[in-house]
């Protein structure tokens, strides 16, 4: 078995997930901490560029499946968004319409789908370009991330410029890539699986590599949020109310104190008169 060091980085192709799908779209936002230019992309979704400290948000539809999200790194684009990247490209395109080309780290996901559970994950069996970290924001689902310095770790076979590739890219036999679907583990896989024991290392590492979000755990927090919303606007309207029974009884406090002014003017006018009465008698 071959033996391999080890070294990590801090995942900084960031991706946070609001998995609110049983009737809502789910929100993906993109986060570029890397320090330099990683160009988005996603399946549904498109790309873009994000140079470090941006960030790019995605919605989807609920029940979307076999979807990606991968970063491409060196890449250049004309004004009509055509062009090449080193690793990760789509056909030469800007906005994505296909996979990305290996080596390229993907995070897959499928919503809202069997027990109305959200599947996502970590995938190398394309490869590896970028360090990842995959976070959905409910607190009751586990983020996953491949943070390992895996391009300056690749065994020789496997290098690649700007990546390091899987097997499978490189040997394309049934033992690495899956195609009868019997394969197992191997030397170039437990590379992979060393390093990034979140992620898939090849076609068959389901069981350590798929992970879940139940939808209904996203809805609790969304019906809370809209309880709290809900509460907000209750107190808002109370505090309406009250400030418009205070405006009507100053209102009515003004026609009481004009009212009074009123009778007390008409009763020294009265008086007057009345003491003007009196003198003229004298």
């Amino acid at each position: 078995m071959a033996s391999f060091s080890y070294f990590s980085l801090f995942p900084c192709f960031l991706l946070f997930a609001h998995f609110l799908t049983l009737t809502n779209a789910a929100t993906f936002e993109v986060r570029n901490q890397c320090p330099y230019t990683v160009w988005a992309a996603a399946v549904p979704g498109g790309g873009r560029r994000l140079d470090r400290g941006q960030s790019w948000t995605i919605t989807v539809g609920a029940g979307t499946k076999q979807a990606r999200i991968w970063g491409r790194t060196n890449c250049n684009f004309d004004g009509a968004g055509r062009g090449r990247c080193q690793t990760g490209d789509c056909n030469g395109l800007l906005q994505c319409q296909a996979f990305g080309q290996p080596p390229n780290t993907l995070a897959e996901y499928a919503l809202n789908q069997f027990n109305n559970m959200d599947f996502f994950d970590i995938s190398l069996v394309d490869g590896f370009n970028v360090p990842m970290d995959f976070s959905p924001v409910s607190g009751k689902c586990r983020g996953i991330r491949c943070a390992a310095d895996i391009n300056g770790q690749c065994p020789n076979q496997l290098r690649a410029p700007g990546g390091c590739n899987n097997p499978c890219t490189v040997f394309k036999t049934d033992q690495y890539c899956c195609n009868s679907g019997s394969c197992v583990a191997t030397d170039f896989s437990r590379f992979f699986k060393q390093r990034c024991a979140d992620a898939y290392s090849y076609p068959k590492d389901d069981q350590t590599s798929t992970f879940t979000c139940p939808v209904e755990s996203n809805l609790k927090e969304l019906y809370n949020f809209q309880s709290q919303i809900k509460e907000l606007l209750k107190e808002k309207r109370a505090n309406r109310q009250e400030m418009d029974h205070l405006m009507k009884q100053l209102a009515e406090d003004k026609v009481i104190r004009k009212n009074m002014e009123q009778d007390r003017i008409k009763s020294a006018v009265q008086e007057e008169l009345e003491d003007e009465r009196k003198s003229r008698k004298h």
